[in-house]
């Protein structure tokens, strides 16, 4: 991998992705489990003893059994103090919040006065039911005579501390925390350090209260020494989990916090430093031009983050690794990765039989290329080969290479791995390259000869020109080319783009017409139907439209038809039904005669389903069958007649009208509007289209109308689009009206909008005498 690869790796995704994830994992903590995992094991290999100079005086089952349940009377708690000192304890730290008691408060009063700046008592924080932050302050009395120390500590998702603070500040005492005393360490307010726990609790020198009492030989136990005295019952509460060892009462907490700063001041540096320098060391070995070294160092980077916090920790400075390690476990994955996908690529850039490289290659080397891709496809070649032995294999294949090197030359030729060959040419070659393959195919029809074996190898040619399309594409181009030259009995074809398209699109209409009407995007648009002699919108023909996201919108005769050759088309007029007639029943409150036509397919008139649809559909929407009309194109003949005949008399019988749709382009005759039972017929918009012009359209269309009206069948004219045509229809008796002039297909609420205002069919519809 040369230097443009590796900064290439830079930019690639991967290593974006590795970055924001990595700080994201810093700055959300989602590392904190990991991280305390780690420090668990480092915890471990570290593990050491305290240095005993502080003792711990447990509040224990054993206490409470001698001297009763806890809390006790402050005199005991004086005497304790009293005994701690007389042994040669250094100072007293009390992990307890001393409130008011009433008995033996003034002893224990007495007791801190006579040992004045050597005892330290505990200063908390509480919340109330509200969470509101309440101040756990000891009495006054005894604040007067001791110094207060913070214990306030923030308790973790695994119901532990890790870090303490320097100094601290409740309700409006400013303090030291109770380590810093004890260690006498000192930083600023707020100011965190963290806890130790390679140190272990069961090296911290222990008494019992009652012990401390009774023990003749206190001294030899805390003379010279600092003594917290806290609680030590899982009774009591105040437990906790300390990692990698047994759970533990918080005054041990408080004396391993203390241990950790014995020695100096202890540093949390958190996930920044460890993150930069992973960042920094990874970009610097990427760009390395020697790869093992730049993999060595990405492998010794994520060792060093591993092994160094363990170095820091032992010199009291305690970082987060997860965030950096993150960092560089996901870009030396992906490294290794592109490495192994480089070697690959190298031991699969030839092909060990004909030497030639292969096509692999190739995509690999540039996915995009702007010549003509040449693609020769052979039948049988790989059965022939399989049975072959394997030292016959190369020179069958040896054979074939020479053949195609007579037009493309050695040094062009690559190798797929599917026995088939590929080679690029200038696009400007073309038809110098397309003369060669007439005579490289007339070449292959001569037997190749194997020992005494002859073969017959018959090849065909693809080319393609799709340059913006990726190298895996224009493969799988060139050889659907080639099957498709060898099927037609051509030695070479044009992929051609167009006709993939088409192809792709014929396959999966039906599909995404099916998703299409699941997601509603199918939409219903409504042409309003004008009364020429009221001048009145009286009705609208719902029409279906279909805006594919892709290819736009998509002409309905193209879906419609494809429905009705899949058995579609029930959906899609249920679909159709069910959104035109929610449309209707709205339309209806404002215009009480308003019929709504709906287009019926000719093949769902041969079975009864499309009655239980129609009728639903009515039922739901609350449509009186009158303000229904069903049209029927005329150009379309029934599979079978009677049943569809009878389909539509039932229809009529229940007050549903009928029309026969497109009148004049197909069927037309006297006998078949006689055999429809029809309510209505419509003119199709070819002979109203400049009807003033057209005398004999005029004369055809007169004699329709009244034909129609002596068989009591309305008549609606398509295609006006001029007020001229209008007029002249009206005059001549047509009922209704339809076309561009009077409207353009439009949404429902339009529709609606347009039925609200009483004198907008006047002012569409002009203001001619009828």
């Amino acid at each position: 991998m040369d230097r443009q690869s590796s900064l290439r790796l830079l930019k690639h995704k991967t290593f974006i992705w590795a970055v924001i994830v990595s700080l994201i994992v810093g700055l959300v903590e989602f590392g904190d489990p990991l991280d305390l995992a780690l420090s668990n094991l480092r915890n471990k290999v570290r593990e050491q003893p305290v240095s005993g100079e502080v003792v711990v005086v447990g509040i224990d089952s054993e206490a409470q059994e001698a001297l009763g349940p806890w809390p006790w009377d402050r005199r005991v708690m004086a005497d304790l103090t009293d005994r701690l000192f007389e042994a040669g304890a250094e100072r007293v730290f009390f992990d307890i919040v001393f409130r008011p008691h009433g008995d033996g408060d003034q002893d224990f009063v007495d007791a801190a006065a006579r040992h004045p700046g050597r005892i330290f008592v505990a200063i908390g924080r509480n919340r109330d039911a509200n969470g509101n932050e309440i101040p756990a302050i000891p009495f006054a009395d005894l604040m007067e005579k001791t110094t207060p120390v913070s214990i306030y500590k923030t308790i973790k998702y695994w119901n532990g501390m890790d870090h303490g603070v320097y100094r601290d500040t409740i309700g409006d005492i400013r303090m030291r925390s109770m380590e810093a005393e004890i260690s006498r360490a000192d930083g600023a307010e707020g100011e965190k350090f963290p806890v130790d726990y390679s140190y272990s609790i069961s090296s911290i020198p222990y008494l019992s209260a009652v012990d401390a009492l009774n023990s003749e030989n206190l001294s030899g136990d805390v003379h010279g020494k600092d003594v917290i005295v806290g609680v030590n019952d899982i009774l009591l509460g105040d437990f906790y989990n300390i990692p990698g060892q047994n759970r533990a009462a918080g005054v041990f907490i408080l004396a391993l916090g203390a241990e950790t700063l014995r020695e100096g001041r202890a540093t949390i540096i958190g996930w920044w430093p460890f993150w930069l320098l992973s960042f920094v060391g990874i970009t610097v070995f990427i760009l390395d031009r020697n790869r093992t070294r730049a993999r060595i160092g990405i492998g010794a980077l994520v060792v060093g983050m591993i092994c160094i916090p363990a170095l820091l920790e032992a010199n009291r400075i305690f970082a987060d690794i997860v965030p950096a390690l993150s960092l560089s476990m996901i870009v030396t994955a992906s490294f290794t990765w592109t490495w192994i996908k480089a070697r690959k690529k190298r031991e699969g850039s030839t092909n060990p039989v004909s030497g030639l490289p292969t096509f692999n290659a190739a995509l690999h080397d540039q996915p995009i290329s702007s010549e003509m891709l040449i693609g020769a496809r052979f039948d049988h070649l790989t059965d022939i080969i399989s049975t072959l032995p394997p030292e016959l294999e190369g020179e069958i294949v040896r054979q074939v290479v020479s053949r195609l090197e007579l037009a493309t030359g050695k040094a062009h030729l690559k190798h797929g791995d599917d026995g088939n060959f590929f080679w690029f040419e200038p696009a400007s070659k073309l038809a110098e390259i397309v003369d060669q393959f007439s005579a490289l195919r007339a070449i292959f029809r001569t037997p190749i000869r194997i020992g005494e074996k002859r073969f017959d190898v018959d090849v065909a040619f693809g080319v393609d020109r799709e340059f913006e399309m990726p190298l895996s594409h224009r493969m799988a181009s060139v050889l659907a080319a080639a099957r498709e030259a060898d099927e037609q009995g051509l030695s070479w074809k044009m992929h051609d783009v167009s006709s993939k398209d088409e192809k792709e699109w014929a396959y999966s209409i039906m599909g995404e017409l099916d998703e299409a009407l699941e997601r509603g995007d199918i939409e219903t648009a409504f042409q309003p139907k004008l009364d020429l002699r009221t001048r009145k919108i009286v009705g609208a023909e719902a029409l279906v439209r279909w805006d594919h996201p892709i290819r736009g919108p998509v002409d309905p005769a193209e879906f419609v038809a494809a429905a009705e050759k899949h058995d579609r088309i029930g959906a899609l007029t249920e679909y159709v039904f069910d959104r035109a007639l929610a449309v209707a029943a709205q339309a209806i409150r404002l215009a009480p005669d308003f019929v709504m036509a709906i287009n019926l397919s000719p093949r769902l008139l041969d079975g009864r389903n499309i009655l239980d649809v129609i009728d639903d559909a009515l039922e739901r929407h609350r449509v009186p069958p009158f303000g229904l009309i069903v049209e029927i194109t005329e150009s379309a003949a029934f599979g079978d007649k009677e049943a569809g005949l009878s389909l539509l008399e039932t229809l009529k019988c229940k007050g549903i009208g009928v029309s026969i749709d497109d009148y004049g382009t197909g069927l037309s005759s006297l006998e078949y509007m006689r055999s429809l039972p029809a309510t209505e017929l419509k003119i199709d918009k070819t002979f109203t289209t400049n009807l003033g012009d057209f005398p004999d359209n005029q004369a055809l269309i007169r004699s329709t109308i009244d034909l129609a009206h002596t068989m009591d069948i309305a008549v609606v004219a398509e295609g006006i689009e001029t007020a001229a045509t209008l007029d002249l229809l009206a005059t001549m008796g047509c009922d209704t009206g339809q076309g561009y002039y009077i409207g353009r297909p439009m949404a429902g609420a339009d529709l609606l909008a347009m039925l609200n205002v009483p004198e907008i069919g006047r002012s569409v519809g002009g203001t001619a005498s009828v």
